[in-house]
């Protein structure tokens, strides 16, 4: 249950700042103009603005900045999908830990007391629920926190080309003949 409560607290917070950062974006989006330096989006529009207006070093710029807000996009996702997949096998090492408990007091003392087969077999189950109980509410978590993180980095790759084609379409023809 701490797992499941650490996992929470990091996933829930992580989700609390993947939504700030896109309420962020969406102001940048309306207003385009005035870069501000408090998301990606800006972060990344303000990359491609530099001393070269080749279209190549615009994309590189632009790919850059890109790769450098996707871990902080992306940051704490790693550690819940983790604490999910954990939750269940601790579950299931206090099954088999329970049942070899009982299998070795029954060895014992015997088991002419159902009482006693009927408590191990009962602490068993109750480690597999816990687990399954922690996992549940961390996957819902992860699988929110990377749909969100997906959203808000398919908005601002989607500007990064936009501003590639509006360059693109600005940029002199390379192909002309000089007459």
């Amino acid at each position: 249950m701490v797992l499941a409560l650490v996992g929470l607290v990091v996933g829930l917070f992580r989700l609390f700042i993947l939504l700030q950062n896109e309420r962020r974006v969406r102001q940048q989006l309306n207003h385009p103009q005035q870069l501000s330096a408090n998301n990606a989006l800006a972060r990344v529009l303000s990359a491609a603005q530099g001393p070269s207006s080749r279209l190549e070093d615009l994309e590189l710029r632009i790919d850059e900045a890109i790769l450098g807000e996707l871990p902080k996009i992306e940051r704490g996702q790693s550690l819940v999908k983790l604490f999910a997949g954990l939750a269940p096998r601790l579950g299931l090492l206090g099954t088999v830990l329970s049942m070899i408990t009982t299998f070795q007091n029954i060895s014992l003392y015997g088991s002419s007391d159902p009482k006693f087969l009927a408590a191990g077999i009962s602490q068993a189950l109750i480690t597999t629920v816990l687990g399954l109980l922690a996992a549940i509410p961390l996957l819902f978590c992860r699988s929110l926190m990377s749909a969100r993180s997906r959203i808000l980095l398919q908005v601002i790759q989607q500007k990064g080309l936009a501003l590639l084609a509006q360059q693109h379409r600005h940029e002199p023809s390379s192909n002309a003949v000089d007459q």
